[in-house]
C-alpha cells in the first residue's frame, strides 16, 4: 500500500515537474539558436503564459526546439520568416489563447505541423505565398473572435475549418486589395452558422459562387461581396435570413442576380450599397423590395445593369413608389438620372445624404431645378476624372444650403457657375479644383463665409479672377483654413487673392464707357473711350501700392512689356472721371 501511495505522490511530482507554466511576459524568438535552446533555457515549460513571436527573416529555418509547447495563453504571431519551410516542431500545440498569426512565410507550403491545434482565440493567414492548403487545421474547433484569410496566391481551398460553427467577430476570405485569386468555393465552412460581426468576401478571382456557406443563417455585422470578378451568383447564402447591419455588393462584374439573398428578413438591414456590378440585372428580392419602401439607413445604388442601375428603377419592378431617400444617397451617372430626378423622386427638394454626380454623356442639370438643399456631401464630378461633357451647372438655381463639403473637381469644359447664386451656406469645405474652363467663380459671392471651415482652390489654369465677396470674406477670417495655387495669375496664391480682395476699385464708369484690353495681357493694352473722353495720365500701382508705371499719353495704347508677371491696379484719369481697374501681367 505504501508503494502505491509513493508512486502516485511521484507521478503528480513528475507531472508538475515535466509540464507548467511559464513566460507571464511572453518571448520573442529572432535566431534559430533561440529556438533551439529553448528547453534548455527554459526546462518543463509546456504552457507560455504570455505572447510569442517568432520573426527572425533570414534566420529561422525550423521551429523542432519549440516541440515541448503544449499551450499558448496569449497571441502566437509566426511572421516574415523567409527561410522557414514547415511548422515542424509545433505539433503538440492544442490551444492558443489570443491570436494565431501566420503572415508573410513565403516558403510554408502548408500547415499539417498544426493537427493537434483544437482552439484558437483568433485565426489571421496572411500573404504566404506557397501555401496551397490548411487542411491541417483539420482538428481545430473553436475560433473564438476571428478568422481572417487573405493574400494567399496559391491557396485554392480552404478545407480544414468544418469544424467551426460561429464566431463572435468577423470572418474575411480574401480582401478589397489582395484575395485569394484562386480558390473556387467556400467549402471548408460547411458547418459555419452564424458570424457575430461581418462577413467579407472580397477579391476571389475565380470564385464562381459561394457554396459552402450552405448553413450559415446570421450575419451580425456587414455582409461585404466585393470584387469577385467570375461570382455569377450568391448560391450559398440560400439559408441567410438576418444581417443586422449593411449588405453591400459591390464591383464584382460577373454576377447577374441576388436572388439567394431572398431568404432575408426585411427589416434585417440597415443600409443598402449595390454598385458597379455590370452585369447585376435582377435585384428586386423581397427584402430590398421592403427596405426602398421605407429605407431605414442609407441607399447607395448605381452603375449595375439595367433592371438594377438605380433605386427607383428597383422600384419600379418591384412596383412600389420610391419615396424620398431618409439619409440618402442620390447617385446620378447620366444624363437619364438627371432627366427623369422629378419624376422618379417627385416632390424632393431637399435632400438628405449625399449627391454624387458622374457622367460621360451628362450635358445639363436642369432637372435638378428642383433642389433646395443638400443634406450632405455634394460632389460634381470625381477624383479620377470628372464630367467632360458639362459647361455650366444651369439647373442649380435653387439651392441654398449644402450640409457638408462641395466639390466640383475634374470636369474638362466647365466655364460658368453661376447657377449657384442662391447658395448662402456650405457647412463644411468648398473645393474646386482641376476644371482648366474656369475662369470666373461669380455665382458663389452669396455663400456665408463663416458656414466654411476649409477653401481649397487648385489646379484651375483659366481662372484668374477669385475676388468673389465670400472667398474675399472668408480669407479675412482669423485662422482661416485656404488652399489656393495652381490656377492663372490673379488667383495663383493666397496673396495674390489677398491683394485683389484688399483693392477698392472706384468705378464711376458704369456704363462701360472705358475699357481696356487684352486683359491679361503681356505686351501691349489698349483703352477703349466712347466719344468725348480724352485719356489725360496712367498710373499703374504693384500690390504694395508702390508706382510701376506713369505716363501722360497721347494715344490709347501703352507698352507694358517691361512690366513682371503679376496682378496690377491701373489708374486712368480722364477728362471727365478716374477708373482704377484690376489688371494682370501673364
Amino acid at each position: 500500500m505504501k508503494k502505491t501511495i509513493l508512486f502516485i505522490l511521484a507521478f503528480i511530482v513528475q507531472t508538475e515537474v515535466f509540464s507548467q507554466s511559464c513566460l507571464p511576459d511572453g518571448i520573442k524568438f529572432s535566431t534559430q539558436t533561440e529556438i533551439d535552446n529553448f528547453h534548455i533555457n527554459y526546462p518543463n515549460c509546456t504552457e507560455i503564459e504570455g505572447d510569442v513571436t517568432i520573426n527572425g527573416p533570414t534566420e529561422i529555418s525550423n521551429l523542432l526546439g519549440l516541440s515541448v509547447l503544449e499551450s499558448i495563453n496569449g497571441n502566437l504571431y509566426i511572421d516574415i520568416n523567409l527561410n522557414l519551410n514547415s511548422l515542424s516542431g509545433l505539433e503538440n500545440l492544442t490551444y492558443v489563447g489570443g491570436e494565431l498569426q501566420i503572415w508573410n512565410n513565403p516558403a510554408i507550403s502548408n500547415l499539417d505541423n498544426l493537427s493537434s491545434l483544437e482552439h484558437v482565440g483568433a485565426l489571421y493567414i496572411a500573404s504566404n505565398d506557397s501555401l496551397t492548403n490548411i487542411t491541417g487545421l483539420s482538428m481545430l474547433d473553436s475560433i473564438e473572435y476571428f478568422l481572417h484569410i487573405e493574400d494567399n496566391e496559391l491557396l485554392n481551398s480552404i478545407s480544414g475549418l468544418e469544424n467551426i460553427t460561429g464566431l463572435s467577430g468577423n470572418v474575411d476570405i480574401g480582401n478589397y486589395y489582395g484575395g485569394l485569386p484562386l480558390l473556387e468555393d467556400l467549402s471548408g465552412l460547411d458547418n459555419l452558422v452564424s458570424v457575430g460581426g461581418d462577413l467579407l468576401i472580397a477579391g476571389n478571382h475565380s470564385l464562381t459562387n459561394l457554396s459552402g456557406l450552405n448553413n450559415l443563417s446570421y450575419v451580425g455585422g456587414k455582409l461585404w461581396i466585393n470584387n469577385n470578378d467570375s461570382l455569377v451568383d450568391l448560391n450559398g447564402l440560400n439559408n441567410l435570413s438576418s444581417t443586422s447591419g449593411l449588405l453591400w455588393i459591390t464591383s464584382n462584374n460577373s454576377l447577374v442576380t441576388l436572388a439567394a439573398l431572398d431568404s432575408i428578413v426585411p427589416g434585417s438591414l440597415i443600409d443598402l450599397w449595390i454598385s458597379n456590378n455590370n452585369s447585376l440585372q435582377s435585384c428586386d428580392i423581397q427584402c430590398i423590395c421592403s427596405y426602398l419602401s421605407s429605407p431605414t439607413g442609407t441607399v447607395s445604388i448605381y452603375n449595375n445593369s439595367t433592371g438594377c442601375d438605380n433605386p427607383s428603377e428597383i422600384a419600379n419592378i418591384c412596383g412600389i413608389t420610391m419615396p424620398c431617400l431618409p439619409y440618402g444617397n442620390y447617385y446620378f451617372t447620366n444624363q437619364s438620372d438627371i432627366d427623369n430626378f422629378q419624376s422618379n423622386y417627385p416632390n424632393c427638394t431637399n435632400l438628405e445624404g449625399d449627391i454624387y454626380i458622374d457622367g460621360n454623356d451628362i450635358t445639363n442639370l436642369e432637372g435638378l431645378n428642383t433642389i433646395n438643399s443638400i443634406g450632405e456631401f455634394f460632389q460634381i464630378g470625381h477624383m479620377y476624372g470628372g464630367i467632360p461633357t458639362l459647361t455650366d451647372l444651369s439647373g442649380l438655381e435653387n439651392l441654398e444650403s449644402i450640409g457638408g463639403t462641395f466639390n466640383i473637381i475634374n470636369n474638362d469644359l466647365l466655364n460658368d457657375i453661376s447657377a449657384l447664386n442662391n447658395l448662402t451656406m456650405i457647412a463644411s469645405e468648398l473645393r474646386i479644383e482641376n476644371n482648366p474652363n474656369l475662369n470666373s467663380l461669380s455665382g458663389i459671392d452669396n455663400i456665408e463665409s463663416n458656414s466654411m471651415y476649409k477653401i481649397t482652390i487648385s489646379g484651375n489654369s483659366m481662372l484668374s479672377t477669385c475676388e468673389v465677396k465670400s472667398i474675399c470674406e472668408f480669407i479675412a477670417l482669423p485662422n482661416s483654413n485656404v488652399y489656393i495655387d495652381n490656377n492663372a495669375t490673379g488667383c495663383n496664391s493666397i496673396e495674390e487673392v489677398e491683394y485683389a480682395c484688399s483693392v477698392f476699385v472706384h468705378e464711376t464708369n458704369k456704363n462701360k464707357t472705358l475699357s481696356i484690353y487684352p486683359n491679361p495681357t503681356d505686351r501691349e493694352l489698349f483703352i477703349s473711350t466712347q466719344e468725348g473722353l480724352l485719356i489725360i495720365e496712367v498710373i499703374i500701382y504693384n500690390n504694395y501700392g508702390q508706382i510701376e508705371y506713369q505716363s501722360k499719353i497721347t494715344n490709347n495704347n501703352i507698352d507694358i512689356s517691361k512690366l513682371r508677371t503679376g496682378i496690377y491696379i491701373i489708374e486712368i484719369v480722364n477728362n471727365k472721371f478716374t477708373s482704377r481697374q484690376k489688371l494682370i501681367i501673364k
